[in-house]
């Protein structure tokens, strides 16, 4: 009995000590800096007021004039509204240089970056690539731009860094460019949370559910949905019905009635605390709907997120999917574990017959993952389509391979290679349609602290690994559709942890969004979407060479400012600690991935998620589900610790 009551009085310290500890508020605030993003409307424009009456000096940036003179009319002079288009790189550094000549030694206390768009939000097979750079340009990669111009600024204040993002940055549940977009900023602010750690700097996320704002108008939204339906072509419109549209929007309406927050005063709240608390939280869920349904949905397996999401969609005029009676059973009535087990082995082995002959199209097949896929599926006697980036990959490629192995030149980041590669598809498909798309890049660099790089970084990783991986998708899903095919996405460890500064995690997280729609959305076509999840393997992806090689350029371009917050020694050890990261993690045997790659095309039931290599099993995932103060600190202690941080250890390399 003692132990119990020990049990129960050491869970009330605990939580007495959060809550104490949560109440506790930094000194002296009044006077400090704040700079606030995407005021003109909504929570920006709540919280540049409510700041400005609690003393902050604000910096409130606005899209448009009206915006501006409307909050500058109701605030007091000490509130400077600016016009800033985050789209624009000349804009933002004319706003950085104002705000730094503003604060000059006192630096920047708090940066809230709330600016965004919804973008399109409708099936992926009625967008283009255009409806997805959008929202990314907006929500992504402006939202990086700001942070990196602003950041020296913060650093000189050890202030705060807090992220708007959303519910969508955890669970994707709709087609476009939005869900993308959040997924990355979740990967971006827990890298740099991480990296800025060492420098006293605290950055939070804010994860709202749905609220009424100009942002989640259901009205617009379904306007803009509209003249995207009406422009559709016949084939798709007979695909989904002819009334899906009037359907669909009543579903939507009832959605919106049920689960749209009126108060949007929580969020600005949650701003509040990230920013004046002496210990604020790492994520901030806010609202009734998404601590309720949709932060718990995001943790549970796909065929229940899956299940639930489909119950809000409109059953298509054509359509394969089979979730509605099975599905339940499955999750509710078969409570017997053995019985599971049993069924899975006996579904997992199943495969799909008459295979050989079936066209497979494979991205960034001149070395690595890609290349072996390539070699081992055509072995299998797919009729296999292997796109190169070089001219001598793709010769030496076809050297080793059968006549059967077709290949062509493809240039992710351009359109028109894109466009010449699916006619190029088009043709030896010859009306068959495409069994299988393997989505797999390899552009790792450059991957360092967040201070350490420039927008242009991030951009051209992300024109890559994301949008143009997202454009070939696109482009090919007529012949996917018509093929009842596959698509593979594969994912590094990364699409789980954010554990590393630069835009390969951020693509790789965009990519988890963009898969997670898609597979719901195509499961009435009969297309089946899965994601592998791999681990470090001895490719072409993890080469330790060209890593340093890229670490150096970024060190030898840094500021002298930078490069002494850092310390000579901070180099020399991050190399070290990247290169013996690569020795204990990197696993040689590559075919653990290429069977998940194998299965996910000729499985009859091709699972949703596949981790390949013992690190993403019972490492990276664990991790992943793990409390941020737990990770960070496990990821700490795997890399050195700047000069200007507090912790005097240089970094333990944990033997995992």
């Amino acid at each position: 009995m003692l132990y119990y009551i020990l049990f129960f009085l050491g869970i009330i310290s605990l939580w007495w000590h959060w809550r104490a500890r949560r109440r506790m508020k930094v000194t002296n605030l009044t006077g400090k800096y704040i700079f606030i993003t995407g005021c003109d409307t909504g929570f920006g424009n709540m919280a540049a007021k409510d700041f400005d009456k609690k003393g902050f000096r604000v910096f409130a940036s606005c899209l448009t004039e009206t915006g501006a003179k409307e909050l500058k009319a109701v605030t007091s002079k000490q509130l400077q509204a600016v016009l800033l288009d985050v789209r624009d790189s000349d804009s933002i550094k004319k706003v950085a240089a104002r705000v730094k000549a503003e604060v000059q030694s006192e630096g920047l206390w708090g940066l809230v970056n709330n600016a965004g768009i919804m973008g399109i939000s409708a099936p992926t097979d009625w967008l283009d690539i255009e409806h997805f750079r959008e929202p990314i340009e907006v929500n992504l990669i402006g939202l990086i731009n700001v942070t990196i111009n602003m950041l020296p600024l913060i650093k000189k204040a050890k202030g705060r860094i807090v992220n708007v993002s959303s519910i969508g940055g955890r669970l994707a549940f709709s087609g476009g460019g939005y869900f993308a977009s959040k997924f990355g900023v979740e990967g971006f602010n827990d890298s740099l949370r991480r990296d800025m750690k060492a420098f006293g700097v605290k950055v939070c996320c804010i994860q709202p559910g749905l609220f009424k704002t100009a942002l989640s108008n259901p009205t617009k939204i379904m306007k803009e949905k509209e003249v995207i339906w009406n422009k559709l072509p016949p084939d798709i419109k007979m695909q989904y019905g002819e009334d899906y549209f009037q359907k669909d929007a009543a579903k939507k309406q009832k959605l919106s009635k049920m689960c749209l927050n009126e108060d949007i005063s929580p969020v600005v709240q949650c701003m509040e605390h990230a920013l004046t608390s002496l210990h604020p939280h790492a994520h901030y869920i806010v609202g009734q709907d998404a601590k309720l349904f949709w932060n718990p949905l995001s943790r549970m397996p796909a065929i229940i997120q899956d299940f639930l999401l489909l119950q809000n969609r409109v059953e298509l005029a054509v359509s394969h999917a089979k979730v509605s009676l099975s599905a339940s059973l499955h999750v509710a009535i078969l409570a017997s574990i053995l019985c599971l087990v049993i069924y899975w082995l006996i579904r997992d082995s199943q495969r799909v017959r008459n295979l050989s002959g079936k066209h497979v199209f494979i991205t960034s097949c001149d070395t690595g993952l890609g290349n072996s896929l390539a070699k081992w599926l055509d072995k299998r006697g797919f009729c296999v389509i292997a796109a190169c980036a070089t001219e001598k990959g793709r010769i030496e490629l076809q050297s080793c391979s059968s006549r059967s192995l077709k290949t062509v030149n493809l240039n992710l980041a351009d359109s028109n290679s894109i466009a010449r590669a699916v006619v190029f598809v088009t043709k030896e498909t010859a009306g068959k349609g495409l069994f299988g798309l393997v989505s797999n890049t390899e552009e790792t660099a450059p991957i360092a602290p967040t201070d350490w790089l420039r927008i242009e970084d991030f951009r051209s990783v992300l024109d890559v690994s994301l949008l143009g991986l997202i454009e070939i998708t696109l482009k090919l899903l007529p012949l996917l559709k018509k093929a009842e095919g596959r698509v593979v996405n594969l994912i590094n460890t990364k699409g789980l942890m954010a554990f590393v500064g630069g835009g390969y995690t951020l693509s790789k997280w965009g990519m988890e969004a963009f898969s997670d729609t898609l597979r719901i959305e195509m499961q009435h076509f009969g297309v089946k979407v899965s994601i592998v999840e791999h681990g470090f393997f001895k490719a072409g992806v993890v080469n330790s060479d060209v890593i340093e090689k890229y670490l150096l350029r970024l060190w030898n371009r840094l500021t002298p400012e930078i490069r002494d917050s850092y310390g000579e020694k901070y180099f020399v050890e991050y190399i070290k600690a990247q290169r013996s990261s690569v020795k204990r993690l990197c696993d040689s045997d590559i075919s653990k991935v290429i069977k998940c790659m194998e299965h996910a095309l000729i499985a009859k039931y091709p699972r949703t998620r596949y981790g390949a290599g013992w690190d993403a099993k019972f490492f990276w995932l664990f991790l992943s589900y793990a409390p941020s103060c737990l990770s960070d600190m496990l990821l700490r202690m795997m890399f050195p610790a700047p000069a200007a941080s507090a912790r005097s250890v240089p970094g333990v390399l944990i033997n995992i």
